[in-house]
């Protein structure tokens, strides 16, 4: 499968045939690259010069925190683009580091070409842009719902809160967590042994009941 058919279903291109993203990202100069397990595909503080976007695999969006914890804010996967935040607030440098899961195939957009309004005022661009508006708005309120969930006092009630968003957004009431472990402790800024005790005690109270990580709100 060649390049363009992994990506002409993707969200971010929505309104666009194949040939219309092959000339879109010809005309951003864009490259793609594959990271290996682990790999860094791109490092808080580098220059910002690229959207991202995920192509095929997955990646997490962290952020080292000095005390040694790990933040985990999100997740990308195959048609997620990072960087329409850093985009439109002129920012100079990405803001977190972008690690790959597994093998990731990623595409990078030159953020200058985007963010240039086209000579020729190609409807291509146009419709890409108002993609980019849209993911943002929609990341911004994937966001707003993090802090809530974060602002929450107790691991208890931020994890049913983060259930009770998964729920919503996965439409079923058969969770699947796209978390280890170590990550949703990361993801709500928790000890992974408190976080595992207080798993176990919502199970014991009949508020949850999970197997691995299949959750069901009780």
């Amino acid at each position: 499968m060649n390049i363009w058919d992994k990506v002409c279903d993707f969200n971010i291109f929505k309104g666009l045939d194949k040939n219309d993203i092959k000339a879109l990202t010809f005309c951003f100069k864009s490259k793609v690259q594959t990271y290996e397990k682990n790999d860094i595909i791109a490092n808080n503080m580098d220059r910002f010069d690229n959207l991202i976007l995920i192509v095929q695999g997955q990646a997490s969006v962290v952020k080292y925190m000095q005390n040694g914890n790990t933040n985990l804010q999100e997740k990308l996967t195959n048609g997620s683009i990072y960087g329409d935040v850093e985009l439109f607030s002129k920012s100079s440098s990405y803001n977190t580091t972008i690690v790959a899961n597994k093998k990731t195939e990623v595409m990078f957009l030159n953020k200058y070409i985007v963010n240039t309004p086209c000579e020729n005022n190609c409807y291509r661009h146009k419709i890409f842009l108002n993609n980019l508006v849209s993911h943002m708005v929609d990341m911004l309120k994937n966001k707003q719902q993090i802090i809530n969930i974060l602002s929450e006092r107790s691991t208890k009630e931020k994890v049913l809160l983060l259930l009770k968003s998964l729920e919503k957004e996965q439409n079923t009431k058969y969770i699947l967590l796209p978390y280890s472990r170590q990550e949703m402790a990361d993801f709500l800024a928790v000890d992974r042994s408190a976080l595992s005790l207080t798993l176990s005690k919502m199970k014991k109270d009949k508020l949850i009941d999970f197997d691995k990580n299949k959750f069901v709100l009780l």
